[in-house]
């Protein structure tokens, strides 16, 4: 199976992981992974103490329903918010609710070419599922390289930490990233890098890896 194949292969086994959830669950937290708003909205505030988005234009990967949006907006965050996601039901509730932003269905492992630039390429919660068909440094490092392609000022992810929670159940369905691997990797592209390992556990332990273009 070719890099192509595995990723059509992913894609098809996230859409149907994905609708079965919205189809049971509806519009919540759960459908997307996440516990509660609240463990959510931890993460959003890590984020924006850590990168001024005002102004900016945001392209955000696996977007959901747009909380991330939703977020900003509420803390009077004004931006140009550009949504990607996989899932069309997912998209059709961004849309109804967020219709000042865009929405685009897109495969970003492989359609990155037909996305927009922006000014910060963003991903919330996509790169934690652990893949069977191919190795998630990997995963990570193919994504890494396209985000960075795509952003004028920076790159954000985030990861689940292999530094675990002490006492939190380590969940089999889902990788953990080192935080000194990635922070090799992002040193592939750029010597300006930042970390952010302390913010609180939600209810995993947690951090963000920026990359800031050349």
């Amino acid at each position: 199976m070719n890099k192509n194949e595995v990723y059509e292969t992913i894609y098809k086994e996230t859409l149907a992981r994905y609708q079965t959830r919205y189809f049971e669950l509806g519009v919540s937290p759960q459908t997307l992974g996440w516990g509660k708003t609240s463990d959510q909205q931890e993460r959003f505030t890590a984020l924006i103490n850590n990168y001024a988005f005002h102004g900016e234009t945001i392209l955000d990967i696996g977007c959901g329903f747009a909380d991330f949006y939703e977020f900003l907006k509420s803390k009077g965050i004004l931006c140009n918010y550009i949504g990607v996601d996989i899932i069309p039901e997912f998209l059709a509730c961004a849309r109804k609710k967020f219709p000042d932003a865009a929405f685009i269905q897109a495969n970003f492992m492989l359609e990155s070419s037909r996305l927009p630039r922006a000014d910060v390429v963003i991903t919330n919660g996509t790169l934690n599922f652990k893949q069977t068909l191919i190795n998630n440094m990997e995963y990570t490092s193919d994504f890494m390289k396209l985000a960075y392609e795509k952003a004028d000022k920076a790159v954000i992810m985030d990861f689940l930490s292999t530094y675990r929670t002490k006492n939190y159940p380590k969940e089999e369905q889902v990788f953990y990233h080192d935080p000194s691997e990635v922070l090799k990797m992002a040193f592939r592209y750029t010597n300006d890098v930042k970390l952010i390992h302390n913010y609180q556990a939600i209810p995993q332990k947690e951090f963000i890896c920026m990359l800031y273009s050349n």
